[in-house]
C-alpha cells in the first residue's frame, strides 16, 4: 500500500516515528516539514519527495501513486533534481 510505503520513507527523513496510528501520515508530513529533525546527519527531504509523499497520503486510494513503478520513476526525478 502507497500509504505505509509512505511512512517508512517519512520515518527515514526524520529519524524517528512522528505518528502513533498510520492514518496519521499527513500530519506527520506536516509536522516534519515545519520542524526538520535536528540532527545533522539526516538529510533533508528534497521537494519532489515531499509531493510524491503527498500523493501517497490521499485519503481517496485512486489519487495515490498506481504502483511502486510509478514511486520510483519519482525518486529517479527526485535523484537526478537533487544531484544534478
Amino acid at each position: 500500500d502507497m500509504w505505509g510505503w509512505a511512512l517508512c520513507v517519512l520515518h527515514m527523513f526524520a529519524g524517528r516515528l512522528l505518528w502513533k496510528l498510520g492514518p496519521e501520515g499527513p500530519e506527520a508530513l506536516a509536522k516534519y516539514l515545519t520542524q526538520p529533525p535536528q540532527d545533522p546527519t539526516l538529510p533533508a527531504m528534497p521537494r519532489e519527495v515531499v509531493a510524491l509523499l503527498r500523493q501517497c497520503f490521499q485519503v481517496d486510494p485512486r489519487a495515490r501513486p498506481e504502483d511502486m513503478n510509478a514511486c520510483a520513476a519519482a525518486l529517479v526525478a527526485a535523484f537526478k533534481e537533487t544531484t544534478g
